[in-house]
């Protein structure tokens, strides 16, 4: 049996699924989409839930967030997409 207890919730807040590309911890840099490249942002997360983190800084409501592992492009700030 698995028992999810809810220490803390909130509405109306910029979220994202929890996916690969969360390593853990409260802040991390993750890929987001700038016109036709991924470009490098670090953010930090607030609550985090079973399946969804809160974006608490470092993008805005709306952006998009890569949510796949981007371990093999880490060490560089922008991937040119195609």
């Amino acid at each position: 049996m698995d028992v999810h207890v809810v220490t803390a919730a909130k509405d109306g807040v910029p979220s994202v699924p929890r996916g690969p590309f969360a390593a853990g911890g409260t802040s991390q840099p993750v890929f987001v989409v700038d016109g036709g490249r991924l470009v490098k942002r670090q953010v930090r997360f607030g609550v985090m839930g079973f399946d969804r983190l809160e974006i608490a800084d470092g993008v805005a409501a709306g952006v998009e967030i890569v949510l796949s592992d981007m371990q093999d492009y880490a060490h560089l700030e922008t991937v040119r997409l195609r």
